[in-house]
Order: structure tokens, then C-alpha cells, then sequence
């Protein structure tokens, strides 16, 4: 499948959204759009959308540059997606080939991710790209009162 890559607009939150779901994100239409207007006036990260040729977005990604005083920089992608329909159909794989090109355009040569240890079909996929599994974690996380 012929798929089109481009940065997302606010036009495409409801979309947005709705492919979060498919990885179990909840989050307004509202939300996106927010975060999306926040997003896109960062230089160091991205947001882009796959579009079929009848404009439908069916997979996005967020990518942004890492620095961390313990490690060189690196690219980080923060959320991938590919709707179910459309999985097994290239759009994964041009999607992350854009996350390569504006990688290296900057300079940077290392690009990370994590991916839920439920999700086996994504690990092949991101092995089957060139990938490699470097570590295992727990995430964590405290909701602290306002």
C-alpha cells in the first residue's frame, strides 16, 4: 500500500485519538488537538501521520530528540501506530524510514523506543526493521496531588 507521510495537522485529532485507543490510550479528540498545537511549535519533535490515497490517516507516530546527562543524545519514538487494517502493509515501515531521514538530517545516528512486552507482533516488526532488543524494564509511575 502506497502510504503518505506528512506532519500531522489538528484536522487529524479525531483520527489521532482514535488509533490511541487501538493501543489502549484513552484521550480526547480535545486533548490531541492541544497537544498537538503545544507540539508542533518544537523544533525538536515531531509528529507525522500516514494517509492512504482517500486521505485516511491510519498510523502515527511522535518522535523527539533525548538528552540525558548519562548518554549521548538520541531520537526517541514516544508513540507508533498503524491501524489494524492497515498492519503487514509497509505504512509502519515508511513511517519509521521519515523517523530515520529527520534523524539523521541532525545528526543523530541512535534512535530508541519501548515497546509493551505484551505486544509480540510489534517486536518482530521493529527486529524485522533493524532493530535491536537491548534491555528489559519496568516502568513505573506515582500520580501526585494537586
Amino acid at each position: 500500500m502506497e502510504a503518505l507521510i506528512r506532519d500531522a495537522h489538528i484536522d487529524d485529532s479525531e483520527a489521532i485519538a482514535s488509533l490511541a485507543e487501538q493501543l489502549g490510550y484513552s484521550v480526547s479528540v480535545e486533548e490531541v488537538a492541544l497537544r498537538l498545537r503545544r507540539l508542533s511549535l518544537r523544533p525538536d519533535q515531531r509528529v507525522i501521520v500516514a494517509e492512504t490515497e482517500k486521505a485516511e490517516v491510519v498510523g502515527w507516530t511522535t518522535f523527539e530528540i533525548t538528552e540525558h546527562i548519562h548518554s549521548a543524545p538520541y531520537v526517541e519514538v514516544s508513540g507508533f501506530v498503524v491501524e489494524q487494517r492497515f498492519r503487514g502493509k509497509g505504512v509502519g515501515k515508511k513511517m519509521m524510514e521519515e523517523v530515520e531521514r529527520w534523524s539523521r538530517e541532525r545528526g543523530f545516528l541512535t534512535i530508541r523506543l519501548h515497546a509493551n512486552v505484551t505486544r509480540k507482533p510489534a517486536h518482530l516488526f521493529y527486529q524485522a526493521i533493524g532493530f535491536e532488543k537491548i534491555k528489559e524494564q519496568y516502568s513505573f509511575q506515582k500520580k501526585i496531588r494537586k
